[in-house]
């Protein structure tokens, strides 16, 4: 997606804030395109930034490492969540949608 920072219509005095939660990890397949998401997000001129991505090597070349990795990535991070929260099923099923799409 292309965003023009100019139709944001970031008002001058104003705080820019960015949020990005399990976003910049998906770009990692699409060579350039987080280095342009960096730039557009440095032209909007933030004064806070906060960045939140999970810990794993999903994205390699070869299936079978990141296949692997990925054994071992999600079955802690679901024992985590399930030994400190506990969830309706509804609610989990939208957290695991967030996470894995």
């Amino acid at each position: 997606m292309d965003v023009d920072v100019a139709t944001l219509d970031i008002k001058a005095g104003k705080v820019v804030v960015v949020y990005s939660v399990f976003k910049l990890h998906r770009l990692l397949a699409h060579p350039g395109a987080i280095e342009k998401v960096m730039n557009k997000t440095r032209e909007t001129k933030p004064r806070i930034v906060t960045v939140v991505e999970q810990e794993a090597n999903h994205n390699g070349p070869v299936f079978l490492d990141w296949f692997n990795e990925a054994l071992y990535y999600y079955p802690a991070m679901f024992d985590s969540l399930d030994i400190e929260f506990s969830f309706s099923i509804s609610t989990l099923s939208s957290i695991l949608s967030t996470i894995l799409i």
